[in-house]
């Protein structure tokens, strides 16, 4: 999935899941997906699904005392990548 027009590998993230060997370029959409769900996620939650799969939520213990929302995804599907500036949240893209 290489692309000149996306500024390249975040190879801190990724080092994260080598094993999966991954390459994605920073500063574009990658993947469309459809959210399915929206978790309320505190330290109860955190202390349930960190032994599940450690690599996956390691960023839910970053700090003591987590409160906010995580979002459950299902129908992900990798595109072409599409590059795009600033810092995102939830959107919706014309794809």
């Amino acid at each position: 999935m290489e692309n000149k027009i996306c500024k390249g590998i975040d190879k801190k993230a990724i080092a994260r899941f080598k094993d999966l060997k991954l390459e994605y370029p920073t500063g574009c959409i990658i993947a469309k997906a459809k959210i399915t769900d929206c978790i309320y996620v505190d330290d109860k939650f955190v202390k349930e699904v960190l032994p599940k799969n450690p690599e996956v939520y390691r960023g839910l213990v970053t700090k003591n005392n987590w409160d906010g929302y995580g979002f459950k995804i299902e129908d992900v599907e990798e595109i072409e990548p599409i590059p795009i500036n600033g810092k995102l949240s939830l959107w919706e893209y014309d794809y």
